[in-house]
């Protein structure tokens, strides 16, 4: 009994999350009773406990690879994720580099721009004034003539 308990033990620990523990628990209890019986009653009932419990574990011992299985797909599905998104991050990386240099050369001909525009204004704003100026003298000096 102390043999199949431990063995029902690792059958049970092997499910991992396949399993609630309640109904691993009972599985192995219901087996380590059934074994109890058979003992008891002796004979070919100790070859039909071993094919039992050897059914059992070679169930269990299915499910836990199917169980493998799926994390290892999980796995390398994660990591062909991550590559992916890896790369995504190195593409946003760079376009966000060469958006910050095109933003920093517009920046620069924005002030260029800028500096010439008040530049032609202040000289227009100069002429203007020189114009008017000669504009009010040939008034003044019209007036002058006329009187």
């Amino acid at each position: 009994l102390l043999l199949l308990s431990s063995h029902g033990a690792q059958g049970a620990s092997m499910r991992g999350g396949l399993l609630h523990r309640q109904e691993r628990g009972s599985g192995v209890i219901t087996l380590l009773n059934e074994a109890q019986k058979i003992v008891e009653q002796g004979g070919d009932a100790d070859q039909k406990l071993s094919d039992k419990v050897g059914c059992w574990c070679q169930k269990n011992l299915e499910a836990t690879r199917s169980y493998i299985e799926g994390l290892q797909q999980r796995v390398s599905s994660s990591g062909t994720d991550i590559e992916a998104q890896t790369a995504e991050k190195a593409q946003i990386d760079a376009q966000l580099e060469q958006s910050s240099a095109d933003l920093a050369d517009s920046q620069k001909s924005l002030n260029v721009a800028t500096a010439m525009h008040e530049k032609v204004s202040a000289k227009m704003a100069n002429e203007h004034q020189q114009t008017q100026q000669t504009l009010d003298q040939l008034d003044a000096a019209l007036g002058a003539i006329k009187s």
